[in-house]
């Protein structure tokens, strides 16, 4: 029978995934996020929040509390007072937008709060959350009610895997370095011990910060060039978060593939969060993943068919991998395929 896909060896390889995926909940993400991806329906975006360790910790920590606060009304607080609507808050407050409604919740200001040390407070901000933290401590707010949502996702994403386990010779390609905080994070888990770290980021801003936090580092190699499939050049949207590949930028950027990075020399961890690259980079990882079978950290939600594309082509490398699936974001996105 020829299969809906139009390719049988498409559906064989669909198969072959799932059949990889190793635990319950890395099942329900690959499904609910492949449902979403067809269908563009919310629901299947709320069942995987819902159910997501990040949205756990939220649970967990407003037991016993009777009075709460949501400081923070961009992204992740409209995406938690929608997805998480069982959840009632005293009050949703913003330092920046005050006055408008997010489903259904006025946005308020933190000085508008009557005896605010009375309330625990959801600090829902991915990036400046220390700014929001050092506010609510000078206004006398104790540090133990205070649950910082960015501060989490930077601690586990990447590395909060119980099955990752990382020795004291491993050689981690930190490809996306954003700001240097993930290669922080692993010096962390590693106590500093490990062979090499090459870190890409083709932002010259942010490959600067990489610079200034971890050059100090032994063997610490930071590339200012982009993750492709070959050594090219290509036009680069420059952005402090989120930086992408695009046709009508004016940057101009240079790529190099992690096999030609490396000249068949061994990777042991590779994590990619690369806006939508991900796919380009892997492609020019073959012989280094084929060779070395290194762990693999890779973001599958950028492009709405990374879910299927991406686990099918790291199996076509090696198919002796393990497959797990964890979400590191409120809204559903930041979804990652650890490859073990």
């Amino acid at each position: 029978m020829k299969s809906f896909l139009n390719e049988t060896n498409d559906t064989i390889a669909l198969k072959n995934v799932y059949d990889h995926i190793q635990d319950e909940e890395s099942r329900n993400i690959y499904m609910a996020r492949s449902m979403y991806s067809l269908s563009d329906n919310k629901n299947y975006m709320k069942d995987i929040v819902r159910k997501c360790d990040m949205s756990r910790e939220i649970y967990n920590s407003i037991v016993g509390k009777n009075k709460l606060v949501l400081f923070g009304a961009g992204t992740w607080g409209e995406a938690i007072t929608y997805y998480l609507d069982d959840i009632h808050w005293d009050y949703v407050i913003d330092n920046k937008i005050q006055g408008n409604v997010v489903n259904g919740y006025k946005i308020n200001k933190l000085d508008e709060i009557k005896q605010p040390n009375e309330y625990y407070y959801i600090v829902a901000c991915m990036f400046k959350w220390r700014e929001i933290e050092n506010q609510l401590i000078d206004r006398g707010i104790p540090s133990n009610n205070i649950l910082i949502l960015g501060k989490l996702v930077e601690e586990k994403q990447y590395f909060d895997l119980s099955y990752l386990k990382l020795g004291g010779d491993e050689v981690f390609i930190d490809v996306g370095g954003y700001n240097g905080d993930t290669t922080q994070r692993f010096l962390e888990k590693t106590g500093n011990k490990y062979d090499s770290i090459y870190i890409l980021e083709p932002n010259k801003f942010l490959a600067a910060e990489c610079r200034e936090k971890n050059s100090k580092y032994k063997n610490c190699y930071i590339i200012e060039k982009g993750a492709w499939n070959k050594c090219t050049k290509l036009r680069f949207n420059m952005a402090e978060a989120g930086s992408t590949i695009s046709d009508s930028a004016n940057e101009i950027i240079e790529t190099i593939s992690i096999d030609e990075l490396l000249g068949g020399k061994r990777a042991s961890y590779i994590k990619m969060d690369i806006e939508g690259a991900e796919l380009q980079a892997l492609l020019g990882a073959e012989q280094t993943i084929r060779k070395y079978k290194p762990k693999l950290a890779i973001s599958v939600y950028h492009n709405r068919y990374d879910i299927w594309d991406i686990p099918k082509l790291v199996l076509s490398y090696n198919n002796a991998y393990k497959l797990y699936f964890r979400t590191y974001s409120y809204t559903g996105n930041d979804t990652i395929m650890y490859a073990l």
